[in-house]
């Protein structure tokens, strides 16, 4: 069984149909053994993107946590040094925006 650098085998122009691959691809392999292969390859690759994604999406939640840790940080610095929040600051400067929200 030929095999291409993904280690997936070979299309062939007729043999078995393999159903692992899109509706209108009609795509052949040499024999059952290769569909076989051809279906272990799609889930381990689909195994591995999957394993991937949940990595990069824990990692990103890792990062928004700590983000959102350290801004309060930062907030409670700034409050305890009399820091007057931009938010605060344009409402006190321009009431008349906010006038509706009282």
């Amino acid at each position: 069984m030929q095999v291409d650098e993904y280690g997936a085998p070979v299309w062939t122009a007729s043999g078995v149909r393999c159903g692992s691959h899109g509706r209108g691809d009609a795509v052949y392999h040499e024999s059952v053994a290769a569909v076989k292969v051809c279906h272990q390859t799609m889930y381990a690759e689909v195994a591995q993107q999957q394993a991937e994604i949940e990595a990069e999406q824990r990692n990103e939640r890792y990062f928004e946590d700590r983000g959102w840790e350290e801004s309060l940080a930062e907030r409670a610095w700034e409050d305890s040094r009399g820091v007057v929040q931009f938010d605060e600051a344009y409402r006190n400067a321009c009431p008349e925006l906010f006038a509706d929200e009282a």
